[in-house]
């Protein structure tokens, strides 16, 4: 069973590469492969999103919080200035050159 577990999370992993490469939101992809790798290896379903993936994905928002609030702070400023355009346009001037 542990052969399957883990076979398991290794497909649950290749396919949140693959979608995530494709462009589809992880933020949908990451609870579907969680669902996948709890019925695949036996867990209950309710035991493992709620206790196993919901704790993770608290630590890590609570990790990385702040970083990301001012991430899209600095992201609306850059864009509500123009700075973003401006930037955009002489590095690809740049480029061309």
């Amino acid at each position: 069973m542990e052969i399957i577990s883990l076979v398991c999370i290794l497909i649950a992993l290749a396919a949140m590469m693959y979608f995530g490469y494709r462009g589809t939101p992880i933020i949908l992809v990451a609870p579907l492969c969680g669902i996948f790798v709890c019925l695949t290896s036996g867990l209950d379903l309710a035991m493992g999103m709620g206790t196993t993936y919901l704790n993770g994905l608290g630590n890590w928002i609570g990790s990385y919080f702040f970083t990301l609030f001012t991430g899209a702070i600095f992201g609306c400023v850059m864009t509500d200035s123009g700075a973003a355009r401006s930037i955009g346009l002489k590095l690809s001037s740049l480029a061309t050159t």
